[in-house]
Parts: C-alpha cells; sequence; structure tokens
C-alpha cells in the first residue's frame, strides 16, 4: 500500500518518535513532546495520526511500532488543542465533548482503520501486535459510541480467531473482549462454537486465556434471553480452568470472577456448583509460605476437646511455584466469596419442617450437623479456618517481640504474620449466608480449634467467632451463652495474642448482640475484661480496655455500677502509670464511654479525674502530644454530661478557657484537633444549657466554617490505574469514570452538623442570631448526595430551628413558608426510602409548630403532588420487584433485600400518612390507605405487592390524593348558583348506586372463583363508581357546594378508567390463551402497559382541570397547572374536553386494535373459530361477543362526555340528568356486568381471564 505522507514528513515525524522513544535526557524529549503538540497534533492532527499508523506497520523497528500504536491510541481521542469557539452556549457545551477522531474526515477515519486492520494481519512481534490490536479496540469502541459502522474489524478477527499463528488468534480473542459489540448480533451458536474451540487444550495457554476472557465479556454483554443458548459455555470454561497451570488458573478465576461478581451472569454457575466446589478444594488447601507451627503452647481452654488439625501439606516447592499456589490460593477464596455474595440464596439453608422461626431446627446450632449445608460452604468456611490459623513467625520470636513492641495499636495484624484476608472472607461469607447456613460449619471446628496445642490456631478460633458475629447475630445469640462458656476461657491463655484475641473476640460480640449480650453475661464479660487490664502486656491490657467501650454501649447504669470502683480504677492507672502514650489516649477514651454511660453514677469519680484531665489539656501542644489533647477534651466533655450541671460548671470555665487557647493554635490539613473542639463544645453546651450561650459567639464562627466546607472531589481518568488513596474514596459512575472524594473532608462537615444540632436542640431560643444562617445550610443540605448523615442531620436540624424562630419571632411567617416549600420541593424527587420518611417527618414536625391554620393554599397543593409522585414511585418500584420474583428462581435469592427495601418504604409511608392527616384531620381516607399498603403477611412471598395490586392501590391513591387537595381548598362560604341546572335525583341515584355495588360484588365473586387478577381494576372502578353515586344524594341537599360537587364529579369522572384499564387487559390475556401473539398489531406484553399509560395519562389530565370546570378561579385555590394553561391562552373548560377527546381516540386506537386481532384469528384460525365442543357460551368466542359489547358502550360513554363537555354547562346534555344516567351510567354498567356472565371451560387454567392462563 502506497504511503500517503510525503518522505520528507515521515522523516521528520520518525526523529520526533525517536527522540521520545529513545532520547536520553528529558529535555531532547520534552522539545519532541513540544513539537509533536504544537506543530502537528494543533495544526494538522490528521496527518500525525496517518503517520503514526504507517509507523505502528511499516517501522522496521518492534519497539516503534508498538511505540507508534501506543501513541496514536492516546493521541485520538483527545480533546482538540484549539478547538473553535461557538457563540451558542449549546453548540459550545457539546464542542466541549469532542475529541480529535471527531474532527477527522471520514476518509482520514478510514485510511486509520484500513492500515491498523493491515498491520494486526502482517504482524509478528508479540509487544506489537500487542499494542495495535489495543488501538483498534479502542478505535472501534469510539466507532460504536457514536453509531458508525465498522464491518471490516469482524471479518478480520473472524479471519485471526482460525489463522494458524498463535498470537493472531490471540489477538482475535483481545478483540473480542474489547469489543464485544461485534459478536452481539451474530448466531449465539456459531460463536459458542468458536469460543469453545479455543478454550480446548490442544491451544496454548495465552490463546486460552484470551478465549476465557472474551466468554466471560460475552455472557455479562449478552441479552439474558438468549443465556439460555450461551450456558454451554460454562463445561469448557471450567474445564479449561482445571487444565491451567497454577499461574494461569490464578489469571483465569480472576475473569471468573467478574462473572461471579455480576448478578446478571452468577446464576450460570449454579448447575455447576458441585464441580467449582470438587475443584476449588485443592487450590484452597496450599500452605502459605513460611507458615510454621506457631509457638506451641499448653492448652489451657477445653483441655478435652479434639486437637484440630489441618490437611498434611506436600512435598516442597521450589519458591516460584510455592507463590504461583499461594496466588491461586487467593483467587479462588476471592471467587467463592464473591459468587457467595452475589448469589447468597444458592447456598443458605432453607428453613425445615419444624423450623421454629429463629433459625434452629428443633437441634443446637454449635457443633450440631445440619444435612442442607452444601459441600461448597463447607469448603469455603474451612479454608478461611485454616489460613486464619496459619501465622507466620519469624525465627527467634521477632514477630512476637514487634508485635508486642508496636506503638500504634491500629497497626493491621497482617503486619505481624496475620493473614487478614481470611478473616476478611469469612466475614464477607458470614454477611452472605447468615447465620442457619455457616454456624454450623464453623462451630464443627471452632470448639477443636479452641483447644489445639498451637497458638495460632487458637487466636484464629477466636477471630473467627469474632468474624462471624456480625453476620450471623440473629442465630447466634439463641446459643451464646455456648459462645460464652468457649470464649471466657481464653482469658487464661499463656499467649498474649491469643489473650488480645479474646479481647477482640467479647468486644466484637458486644457490639453485634448490643443489649442482648450484655444484660445476660455482665458478670461473665466483666470478669474477664476487668482482670486482663492488669496484664503485663500493653497490647493487651489497652485492647481489654478497648473492650469495655463497646460493652458501655449496650449496659444500662444501675448493671455497670457495682463494677465501677474496679474499671475507673484500673483505667486511672493505666492513664497515670502506662510509658505508651496509645494505653493513655486508649484509658481516656473508655474512661469518657464509662462516664458516659454511668450518666450521674460517675460523680463520685469526677474530683479525682477532672484535674488529671486538665493537666493533660495544658501539656504542651506537640506531634506527640496532639492525640492525647483530642481524647482529653473528648473525655472531659463527656464527664460534664454526665455529672450535670451543677457539678461541672465549677471546672467549665477553666475548661472553657484551655479549649479556646488550643482553638487558636494553627492547624494544618491533616489536624483533627478542630473536629474533636466542635463535639466538645457541643458536649459542654450539652452539660451547661443556657449557661453556654455567652460562648457561642467563640464557637460558631469555625462550626459554621467547617459545616459550609465544600466536597474534596477528583474525576479519575478511566485510563489512568485507579487506587484508592488514603484519605479517599473512590466512587464507580455508569459512563466508567471515577471519582475520588477526600473522606476527611466529609467527616469534618458531618462533625460540624452533629454539633449544630446539639447546639439548637439544647439552646432553643437562646440560640436566636445563629437560627438564620444554620437554616441556610441546613436547607440546601438536604440534597447532599455525597453523605447520609449530613442529610439526616439537617432534617432534624430545621423543624428545631423552626420551633426556636417561630416562638422567638426571628422567622416570619412568609419565611417559614418558604421553608416548607423549600423541603415539600425535596420530597418529590427523593429515592432513597429511608431519607424519604426523614423528610416526610422534617415537614409533618415544622407544620406543627406553626399550626394548620397558618399553613398557605399552594403549600398544600405542592404537597400533595409530591406525595402523590411518592406514591407513584413506590407502585413502580414494588411492581417491578414483584415481575422480578416473575421471571424466576434466580430473583428469590433477592428476596431478602426486597423486605428490607419494603420496610423502609413502609416507614416512609407512615411519616406521609402523619404528615397528610395533620393537613386533613377530618378526612383520614389517604392514610388509611397507605396503612394498606403497608400492611405484610406472615409469608415472605407475600410481601412484595403484586403488579395487578400496585396498578389498584395507584388508581385509589389518585382518587383519594385529589380528593384531599379539593377538600383541602378554602372552605369560607361563599353565596354562588347551583353549580348543575338540575337537583340530582335521590331515588335513580340509589337505585344506580345500588347496581354498581351489586356489580362490584359479583366481580369479588368472579375473581374468587378463577383468579381473574384484571378484575381488580374493574372492582375497584365499580365501588368508587357507586360512591360517586350515593355522593349524589349528599349533593342534591346542599346544590351549591363546591366540595361536595368537586368530590362527586371527580370520582365519577376518574372511576371509569379502571373500567377501561380491565378491558385493555383482557385482550392480551386472550392472544396468549389462543397461542396467538403474533397476529396482534402490537407486542403483547407492550400492549396493557401502552393503552394504560396513555388512559392513566389522559386521567390525569381530566383529573387536574376537572376541579374547576364548574367553579370560578380563586386566587388560593387554583392549581399551578392550571395558571399556566391559561397564561397560554386556553381555558380550563378546552384543556378539560382535550383529555376527554384523548381518552376516547386512545379507547378507539386500542378498538381497531381489537377488532383487527378478531379479523386475523378469523382468517388465520379458522378451525379454531368454528370448533366449539362446549357450546358458544363456554367458548372463547362469548368472551370476544362481551368485550365487543363493553367496548362499545364504553365508546358511547367517552362520546357523551366529550360532546357534553364541549356543549358547556349550559348546553342540552349538561343540563338534563336523564342523559347523565343512560348515556353514562347504565351504558357503563352494561359494559361491565357483561363481562361477568363469561364462564369458560370447566378447568381454571383454561380460562382466558384467569391469572393461572398466561402470565403477561
Amino acid at each position: 500500500m502506497e504511503s500517503a505522507i510525503p518522505q520528507q514528513i515521515r522523516a521528520e515525524l520518525g526523529q520526533i518518535l525517536s527522540n521520545l522513544v529513545l532520547g536520553d535526557n528529558d529535555i531532547r524529549r520534552s522539545s519532541a513532546e513540544k513539537v509533536l503538540n504544537d506543530k502537528w497534533l494543533a495544526t494538522q492532527p490528521e496527518i500525525l495520526l496517518l503517520a503514526l499508523a504507517e509507523f505502528s506497520r511499516q517501522s522496521p523497528d518492534a519497539h516503534m511500532r508498538a511505540f507508534a500504536a501506543i501513541l496514536l491510541r492516546r493521541l485520538i481521542f483527545r480533546p482538540p488543542l484549539h478547538p473553535v469557539p461557538s457563540p451558542h452556549p449549546h453548540q459550545a457545551l457539546a464542542a466541549s465533548k469532542t475529541t480529535i477522531y471527531d474532527h477527522l474526515s471520514e476518509a482520514t477515519r478510514g485510511n486509520l482503520e484500513t492500515i491498523l486492520l493491515a498491520a494486526l494481519k502482517e504482524e509478528r512481534d508479540q509487544s506489537a501486535l500487542k499494542g495495535v490490536t489495543e488501538t483498534i479496540c479502542e478505535l472501534a469502541v469510539g466507532s460504536f459510541e457514536r453509531k458508525r459502522p465498522f464491518p471490516e474489524l469482524l471479518n478480520t478477527a473472524s479471519q485471526l480467531a482460525n489463522s494458524g499463528d498463535p498470537m493472531h488468534r490471540e489477538s482475535a480473542f483481545r478483540i473480542f473482549t474489547n469489543v464485544p459489540h461485534l459478536l452481539w448480533d451474530q448466531n449465539p451458536q456459531q460463536v459458542v462454537a468458536v469460543l469453545e474451540s479455543a478454550l480446548k487444550s490442544t491451544e496454548p495457554v495465552s490463546v486460552r486465556h484470551a478465549a476465557l476472557k472474551a466468554c466471560a465479556v460475552y455472557l455479562s454483554s449478552n441479552d439474558p434471553g438468549l443465556q439460555s443458548q450461551t450456558v454451554g459455555l460454562m463445561y469448557p470454561v471450567l474445564v479449561a480452568l482445571n487444565e491451567f497451570s497454577p499461574d494461569s488458573q490464578t489469571k483465569a478465576l480472576e475473569t471468573l470472577t467478574s462473572l461471579a461478581s455480576d448478578h446478571r451472569t452468577a446464576g450460570l454457575f449454579r448447575p455447576h456448583i458441585d464441580t467449582l466446589t470438587r475443584l476449588m478444594e485443592p487450590f484452597l488447601n496450599e500452605q502459605r509460605p513460611s507458615a510454621v507451627d506457631a509457638t506451641a503452647t499448653p492448652t489451657l481452654a477445653n483441655p478435652g476437646l479434639p486437637q484440630f488439625v489441618w490437611p498434611p501439606t506436600g512435598t516442597p516447592t521450589p519458591i516460584e511455584e510455592e507463590e504461583a499456589l499461594i496466588e491461586r490460593r487467593y483467587a479462588a477464596l476471592e471467587f467463592m466469596v464473591s459468587l457467595t455474595e452475589t448469589r447468597p440464596g444458592i447456598f443458605r439453608t432453607p428453613i425445615l419442617p419444624g423450623d421454629d422461626g429463629q433459625g434452629t431446627t428443633g437441634g443446637e446450632i454449635l457443633g450440631g450437623e445440619n444435612s442442607v449445608q452444601t459441600a461448597w460452604v463447607s469448603t469455603l468456611v474451612r479454608a478461611c479456618l485454616k489460613g486464619m490459623g496459619e501465622v507466620i513467625e519469624e525465627e527467634g520470636n521477632a514477630t512476637q517481640v514487634a508485635w508486642e513492641e508496636c506503638e500504634d495499636p491500629s497497626a493491621i495484624d497482617e503486619d505481624f504474620g496475620y493473614p487478614q484476608v481470611f478473616e476478611g472472607t469469612l466475614d464477607r461469607a458470614a454477611v452472605a449466608l447468615g447465620g442457619r447456613a455457616l454456624l454450623p460449619v464453623a462451630f464443627r471446628d471452632i470448639p477443636a480449634m479452641l483447644g489445639s496445642p498451637e497458638w495460632g490456631v487458637r487466636h484464629a478460633g477466636l477471630m473467627a467467632i469474632a468474624a462471624v458475629a456480625e453476620g450471623t447475630y440473629q442465630v447466634l445469640e439463641l446459643e451464646v451463652g455456648k459462645v460464652v462458656e468457649l470464649v471466657v476461657p481464653m482469658f487464661a491463655d499463656p499467649h498474649p495474642r491469643v489473650r488480645f484475641a479474646a479481647c477482640q473476640c467479647i468486644g466484637q460480640l458486644c457490639t453485634d448482640m448490643q443489649e442482648i449480650f450484655q444484660q445476660k453475661y455482665t458478670k461473665e464479660i466483666l470478669s474477664c475484661l476487668i482482670p486482663a487490664m492488669d496484664a503485663p502486656e500493653a497490647r493487651v491490657h489497652c485492647h481489654a480496655a478497648k473492650a469495655i467501650i463497646n460493652f458501655c454501649c449496650g449496659v444500662e447504669a444501675d448493671e455497670l455500677a457495682p463494677y465501677l470502683d474496679d474499671i475507673v480504677n484500673r483505667l486511672l492507672r493505666l492513664l497515670g502509670s502506662s510509658p505508651r502514650r496509645y494505653v493513655q489516649e486508649q484509658a481516656l477514651t473508655t474512661l469518657a464511654m464509662v462516664a458516659d454511660a454511668s450518666a450521674d453514677k460517675f460523680q463520685v469519680y469526677y474530683p479525682s479525674i477532672m484535674p488529671l484531665l486538665m493537666q493533660a489539656l495544658r501539656s504542651p501542644a506537640t506531634p506527640e502530644t496532639h492525640v492525647l489533647h483530642c481524647k482529653a477534651m473528648e473525655c472531659a466533655g463527656l464527664i460534664g454530661i454526665a455529672v450535670g450541671r451543677e457539678t461541672f460548671q465549677h471546672d467549665a470555665t477553666e475548661l472553657i478557657k484551655v479549649l479556646l487557647q488550643l482553638q487558636e493554635q494553627p492547624s494544618t490539613d491533616d489536624d483533627n484537633t478542630p473536629m474533636y473542639l466542635q463535639q466538645t463544645w457541643s458536649k459542654i453546651c450539652q452539660a451547661l444549657g443556657d449557661a453556654f450561650e455567652p460562648y457561642l459567639q467563640y464557637v460558631m464562627p469555625p462550626l459554621f466554617k467547617s459545616a459550609s466546607v465544600k466536597p474534596d472531589i477528583n474525576v479519575v481518568d478511566d485510563n489512568d490505574e485507579v487506587a484508592t488513596r488514603d484519605g479517599f474514596d473512590v466512587l464507580d459512575l455508569d459512563d466508567g469514570q471515577h471519582v475520588e472524594i477526600r473522606t476527611s473532608v466529609l467527616e469534618e462537615k458531618s462533625a460540624a452538623f452533629d454539633a449544630l444540632l446539639a447546639h439548637a436542640s439544647t439552646l432553643g431560643a437562646k440560640f436566636g442570631q445563629y437560627i438564620r444562617p444554620t437554616l441556610e445550610l441546613a436547607l440546601p443540605n438536604l440534597k447532599f448526595y455525597f453523605s447520609e448523615n449530613v442529610r439526616e442531620v439537617s432534617a432534624l436540624l430545621i423543624p428545631t430551628l423552626v420551633m426556636s424562630g417561630n416562638s422567638t419571632g426571628v422567622i416570619s411567617p412568609e419565611e417559614l413558608n418558604a421553608i416548607f416549600l423549600q423541603v415539600t420541593r425535596a420530597i418529590q424527587p427523593e429515592g432513597d426510602a429511608g431519607f424519604l420518611g426523614s423528610l416526610c417527618k422534617c415537614l409533618a414536625d415544622s407544620l406543627l409548630v406553626v399550626g394548620r391554620q397558618a399553613i398557605v393554599q399552594p403549600l398544600v397543593n405542592e404537597i400533595s403532588v409530591a406525595c402523590k409522585a411518592q406514591l407513584a414511585a413506590l407502585a413502580s418500584r414494588r411492581d417491578m420487584r414483584a415481575r422480578r420474583l416473575k421471571r424466576g428462581p434466580e430473583w428469590e435469592e433477592d428476596k431478602e433485600d426486597m423486605l428490607l427495601l419494603q420496610e423502609l418504604e413502609d416507614a416512609a409511608l407512615d411519616e406521609m400518612g402523619r404528615l397528610l392527616t395533620f393537613l386533613d384531620s377530618s378526612h383520614q381516607q389517604y392514610a388509611a390507605l397507605i396503612n394498606s399498603i403497608t400492611q405484610s403477611q406472615d409469608t415472605p412471598s407475600s410481601l412484595i405487592m403484586s403488579p395487578s395490586s400496585n396498578s389498584s392501590y395507584l388508581f385509589v391513591a389518585g382518587i383519594l390524593a385529589q380528593c384531599m387537595l379539593v377538600l383541602s381548598q378554602d372552605a369560607e362560604p361563599k353565596p354562588r348558583d347551583p353549580i348543575l341546572k338540575y337537583t340530582p335525583s335521590k331515588g335513580w341515584a340509589v337505585v344506580m348506586g345500588s347496581l354498581y355495588a351489586l356489580t362490584a360484588l359479583a366481580c369479588v365473586t368472579w375473581f374468587f372463583r378463577h383468579r381473574g387478577r384484571y378484575m381488580f381494576a374493574i372492582i375497584i372502578g365499580a365501588g368508587f363508581y357507586s360512591i360517586g353515586l350515593f355522593l349524589r344524594i349528599m349533593y342534591a341537599g346542599d346544590p351549591t357546594n363546591v366540595g361536595k360537587y368537586a368530590v362527586m364529579n371527580l370520582i365519577i369522572l376518574l372511576s371509569p378508567c379502571g373500567f377501561i384499564a380491565g378491558v385493555y387487559m383482557l385482550l392480551s390475556r386472550l392472544a396468549y390463551h389462543l397461542d396467538a401473539v403474533d397476529l396482534l398489531a402490537i407486542n403483547a406484553r407492550k400492549l396493557t402497559k401502552i393503552f394504560v399509560i396513555s388512559d392513566v395519562g389522559d386521567g390525569w389530565w381530566i383529573d387536574c382541570n376537572s376541579k374547576s370546570q364548574h367553579t370560578e378561579p380563586r386566587e388560593q385555590g387554583e392549581l399551578k397547572l392550571i395558571r399556566d394553561v391559561e397564561s397560554h391562552g386556553l381555558t380550563v373548560m378546552q384543556v378539560f374536553l382535550g383529555g376527554l377527546v384523548a381518552q376516547l381516540i386512545s379507547f378507539l386506537v386500542y378498538t381497531v386494535v381489537f377488532a383487527l386481532f378478531i379479523h386475523r384469528v378469523y382468517k388465520y384460525r379458522r378451525e379454531e373459530w368454528d370448533n366449539r365442543p362446549q357450546g358458544f357460551r363456554n367458548h372463547w368466542l362469548a368472551l370476544v361477543w362481551m368485550m365487543a359489547i363493553s367496548c362499545l358502550f364504553i365508546i358511547i360513554r367517552s362520546v357523551y362526555r366529550a360532546v357534553e363537555s364541549a356543549e358547556g354547562r349550559e348546553g342540552n346534555l349538561a343540563s338534563h340528568e336523564l342523559y347523565f344516567y343512560i348515556l353514562d351510567t347504565i351504558a357503563l354498567w352494561i359494559a361491565i356486568t357483561y363481562l361477568t356472565g363469561y364462564t369458560g371451560k370447566p378447568k381454571k387454567e383454561s380460562i382466558p381471564m384467569s391469572s393461572d392462563s398466561v402470565n403477561v
């Protein structure tokens, strides 16, 4: 191929590349980079990129070819160095997102692709081939993202996959891995055949591993509906895994872990669990390098138990192979726990007959056999226990000495030979599996481990109990007494690290089984921890003091009181005599928590402790004393709260002076003294109460500064290596980018908000001048999504500040309504069910402060709209979860998570009901509706609402929410004419209301007989329509009452939406029953959704405008929507008419679809049409005729309503009640009552209207 670049330019660019690659100093490289950017990339990018492509193909030096390909890949998708400015903002924004590739001519793009594909075919050097392959993949991905085809790549990759050169075959599968779009539209069987062929043992390892990666990506990106056709890949994948060498098996396991961690693909492993278990077991039995007999010591705990002996290790292996085996072991462990976390339902123990409901089956958990435990769980748990016991000890006891002499108690045990990875894995497995599945397996070995002669194994047994406690506490607490019997003797172990682990175990149990553990076993716990604070080893007595904190978090003051002398005296001894600073710091922290837990009972120790704290705070501020100062001020604040104002106020003034001196000292970015100061100020405020007000002038400025801090966020380029730096968290975005957030900033902001809440709630009206600036912080931070605590505290702050501001007059009524409006507008878009409840509580508590009479009508309207939106979103989410459960058994595993979400939603609905009941205390229907939604039944499956019930609740909610909105309008009586031009007949209302009620009961009977879920819509519609008719009786006695008319008219107008929705549901069910979905003009699974959504939209439009159809506009009572409509030159009547016409058109379209379907059935299924062995009434044609009659009468009613609205309130139709009953009430009654006459065939499953016949 002839070069498109002149020789002179090629020579110049070749020299630049040589300087970049081979430059012997930084100056030469920098100069070459400047020329490349300024002369070529900025002004002639097309020539530069084409030249790089040619160099990647034609350069005689392989290193130069690889470098040219890599440089091309890095440059082509960079933003232009000198973009052309645009005067239009939207165009400028779009241009800012473009790259050099977007500015290339189509001819240049084609030439680049042609050159690179040729290079790919011709290249024989592995590093250069890798560079070209990666560049082509990058180019292809960018092309596909821009909807630009690249068909030549598929052809080339297919050719390379069948090449005789293994390097080319490997490149082909690299392309399939990085550009999975190439395989999406291909025949799945052909793709599976190609990938399966490449996994065979006759292929080189590199090719097989590249093919394995391609398999993983193909399965991950595959449509779920096609997975049944590609699931056959899993068997050759597992065969290949077994045949790889250890180092290749590690890479293969890492690839499979990506599949195991993806919920879409983790289920592919389900049929192969037994095979995987047998495959993983030898991988997990590799011994850690240099693991030795961890100082065998006499067993003091449980001496009669059998020893815990691991399988014997094999013969020694070379160092390289040994390290490869260990890496493989870690990879296998990660694979197993990832699959367990993603699909825990596969491995959890099912509830057996005789289960007492608490997770037991009548037998013991600890050490008991459980036949339902899988080999997978046993293999994973035993591998973790085995690994935890492999403590590495250096010769000469050096590791033990280093552990004892360590001055940093936060140093991880991994630094001292303890394999932390196994403990972390066991913790993850426990959280995923729960106690029923994991505890029987774990406690078959843990008692024996505690009796082992090796201290490392005893240490592992205790750490294992601590690790599993969090995930299994609900089951573990049933036999926690036996756990205590196992752990308590270990405090007498001769080895300090075992005693350290015993303290860790007790502390973790206190946290995970808070209150229950402390209340039942106070004596046993403290009889171990208190003497442990006298241990000669600093690490041990420090950790015992730390475990006391965990104990204090769940104990009552009276239970702690008998032990206070022993605890406080030992802590004071550690504080005063320990040479290690970290022990002193821990003693202060524990003293603070003991004071907090013992409350006024701590007063007796106050005189001896407070001088020590003041002495510590007055010590010179140095880096070494920094933490000590922080701990001392924290302790002083908590002790002040504990002993109370009368005792504390004598020392408070001097303490405040010292703290102010510390506050004035300069601090660095990594200094957390300001945060500790803020927390201490809030504690002193709580201790002193109103007396703290004079000090706010010193406290609040730095507090506001910390509360106002902005998040420190960096966007990490996806080409960079993403690694979590100390002090940062990394969030993955949907577009593949990564956001790095500095955690210290979030912690500072969160602590500041906690302090603000403490000051505001303690001082109340005395918080005076700081109410406004605090509100200005709290309101916008309701949407501070980087910190959940900041949002929650903001929601608590607002009602507190509203109460103070309202009582002092700092906040005017207009400002209060603006605050309420801002909170309301935060409710509508909120997607977190937990925080939604907090927002509703925040608003309700705030409104309670001012009273119902002070709330303006526009705010009531906004609240109603926000609650309606949230209720619709709730129905949608529950509908989605119910549909997931119906897709297959794999979603059953997520039922517990779904139930947890539903609990959060139920709590939010409780708060929403409280809010709306406050707004309209005389009408409880809305709150009753919410309560009905939150009702749960005993069986887990019934807790997830079905799609049909969601639709029904949503329909009811729409009517009741609008009723609430109308009834909450200003009800001040105003003289006006009767709204209707006639007085409704009470007799007709009674007759027709009774007929609709009887029809609703008939539909209920039909539902229980045939299980036709679609009947829900008709039942609710008929029930509400009968209510609307009965309301005409009330309205007849007061024909000028706007509220009564609005509710009556609204229900009568919207109830037919339920009838129409019921008819919509029937057509797709009939099509499935006849196996004739291909005869429908619209996709059967979308048909109901399309028309129901259309009907809901039309109903909403009618609903929003019906309330003003017969009323005069009122300044406080009109909806914002109506004002917007009128501002565009339309009247409410015109908009209302438009909604009715849209509803009519929607139903006419449905009728056409229905008629076309019946015509096609008659034309193509004539035999089924004519075959009626049980008569016409039991044939599906009876249903067809009934649907046709229903359609006819619904159309009659819809035409009547549209014409009536077009004539206006003075028209002939609107002025005569007879037309209303004949063309609306009776027509609709015939339309729905006719449907209940269809009986179908004798068997329920054959009835098209039955829920068992089809699942649409």
